[in-house]
């Protein structure tokens, strides 16, 4: 048996036990749990790490004591069920990757933007906004020297927008690592 039929077998059994449910409510149930047994096996075989499936599967437990799990969750407002490994492994594995993405770029695009503004506000023409002649494209940086038909767009007020857009962005990207690491815990 090849393990899209097994997962099938053990969605079937959890699929008797969430009886009780709207059938939406356990057509989702199941997506979700076969997604997450899905991206363990491709996160696994990412890593060079050789995982079983019945590993996978036993993590999820016995599929009428999970199913007993979700339908309390979904009829009593229970807590969602907890203490899957495998599901946490892959969400804890996705947050950090996504955090540590999140935090170099959005970072990493304010700094830009803070460097532009204090190299403009030291005073060198060759910072800024230039547009070509026929509007076909826009540069934005240190330049040798700008080509003479380029206009540069914001003068003197490149500094006070780039420092602007770096705030911004700094900001946003916190806010956003605040939501990324509460799902860490």
């Amino acid at each position: 048996m090849d393990t899209r039929q097994r997962i099938q077998r053990y969605s079937q059994e959890l699929a008797t036990y969430l009886a009780p449910l709207d059938p939406a409510d356990a057509a989702e149930v199941i997506r979700e749990i076969e997604g997450h047994v899905l991206d363990v096996l491709e996160q696994s075989e990412r890593s060079g790490q050789l995982v079983q499936l019945e590993n996978v599967l036993a993590g999820f437990g016995e599929p009428r004591e999970l199913a007993a799990r979700y339908v309390s969750h979904v009829l009593a407002g229970t807590p969602p069920p907890r203490g899957f490994r495998a599901i946490q492994t892959v969400r804890r594995g996705v947050t950090r990757g996504l955090y540590g993405s999140m935090a170099a770029f959005g970072y990493g695009l304010a700094l830009c933007f803070l460097s532009l503004a204090v190299v403009k506000l030291l005073g060198q023409g060759s910072v800024g906004l230039w547009a070509t002649p026929g509007g076909e494209s826009v540069v934005i940086g240190f330049t040798g020297a700008p080509h003479p038909d380029q206009a540069e767009l914001l003068g003197p007020l490149f500094a006070p927008v780039a420092l602007a857009l770096a705030a911004a962005i700094g900001l946003l990207t916190r806010r956003v690592l605040q939501v990324l690491s509460r799902s860490l815990r």
